[in-house]
């Protein structure tokens, strides 16, 4: 009977500790984003999925299927012409994007498609011309694509070369599976 009381006096100073580090937690939080200078600089973007700079212009792709331009307080959504029919399954679409590097005539992509075999993915170089997009070479193709897990994180590393993340395409063993394209980290 006498430990009771001791029991709820230590539940009483575990929840007041509790509340306390809330507390300290929401203001920290606050001063933090007062520290923080923050500007839109675009709204009504279609599921924007990646985003790079090229020292004058930030470039989002959109799943939905274009590239947004921003340029200062202008933004372009430009179209792009894909090779093969864009999917609209859930999660797919245009995905990765990066610009080169060496500002060389041509940029990457990853987007998923769908064709008469099924619904892949691939990896592609784009021309950037007269404000829309042109495919122009294939380099990795026929990646597996489900429902969702399709991948599609592609940047450029310190030694200037491409880097793929690919999905598992909710399919586990093929990321174990040395035959197969899908979960796999490509250079």
């Amino acid at each position: 009977m006498k430990k009771y009381p001791l029991i709820m006096i230590s539940i009483v100073f575990l929840l007041t500790g509790c509340l306390k580090q809330e507390e300290n937690s929401s203001q920290n939080e606050q001063q933090t984003s007062n520290n923080v200078n923050m500007e839109i600089v675009a709204q009504d973007l279609s599921v924007p999925w990646a985003i790079d700079w090229d020292g004058t212009s930030f470039y989002i792709s959109e799943r939905t299927g274009s590239i947004v331009k921003i340029t200062g307080d202008r933004k372009n959504r430009q179209n792009l012409h894909l090779e093969k029919k864009l999917s609209t399954a859930s999660e797919a679409g245009v995905l990765g994007f990066v610009l080169h590097p060496e500002k060389k005539n041509y940029d990457f992509l990853y987007y998923t498609y769908e064709d008469k075999k099924g619904q892949f993915n691939r990896v592609v170089e784009i021309r950037e011309e007269n404000n829309e997009w042109f495919e122009e070479k294939v380099l990795l193709d026929q990646i597996p694509s489900g429902n969702v897990h399709h991948g599609g994180r592609i940047k450029i590393g310190p030694d200037k070369k491409l880097y793929i993340t690919t999905g598992d395409a909710t399919e586990p063993m093929l990321a174990q599976d040395k035959t197969s394209l899908g979960g796999k980290f490509c250079v």
